[in-house]
């Protein structure tokens, strides 16, 4: 498997099922998944099939591809794993400073996500990313923001594809404060 991995996660609403296969033709093709004939629902992809399952319920499942080749060093295979389809949205906590402002351009970002989700922050002019920890779930990451307010936008990415989006705006002012006594 390519999409999702051996024992790894999908929402196959969002991303299709990717089995590698080989580089010549392949015959007697049988896919199944939890023990039913899917093989109607794959198209070719170079070399490998996709395999559309949109409205696999969430949970564990079995899937299964044999196939004969013409390919001069393997006259075809057969392999069976397991995955498990999510469809829920990742959590997202994005902690900002008090008061929504800051007094530096170098702006650090922290929260929390769903265990192993990628977490982008962007806003006009940049971008950074972090993993959540796949234990905690706490991310942290640096940015450089620009001057005066800006709309900084947090997108949790699970690994099975699905996505949570936060947005925050903060007012990043370093110039001093002008002071004049009458």
């Amino acid at each position: 498997p390519l999409q999702p991995t051996a024992g790894g996660a999908i929402s196959p609403a969002k991303r299709p099922i990717v089995v590698g296969t080989t580089s010549g033709v392949m015959g007697d093709l049988k896919v199944t998944i939890d023990g039913t004939d899917v093989t109607d629902k794959v198209a070719g992809a170079g070399d490998g099939i996709v395999v559309s399952a949109p409205k696999l319920k969430d949970g564990r499942h079995v899937m299964a591809v044999s196939y004969s080749s013409d390919n001069l060093f393997s006259g075809g295979a057969s392999a069976e794993w397991t995955f498990t389809v999510d469809t829920t949205p990742p959590p997202l906590t994005v902690n900002v400073p008090v008061g929504n402002g800051v007094n530096t351009h170098d702006v650090r970002f922290a929260g929390t996500a769903g265990k192993a989700s990628i977490v982008k922050a962007s806003w006009a002019g940049g971008s950074v990313a972090s993993q959540a920890d796949a234990g905690t779930g706490a991310w942290a990451m640096d940015g450089r923001l620009p001057e005066g307010r800006v709309a900084v936008r947090f997108v949790a990415t699970d690994p099975a594809g699905n996505t949570t989006v936060r947005k925050r705006a903060l007012i990043v002012d370093t110039h001093k404060p002008r002071l004049t006594l009458g």
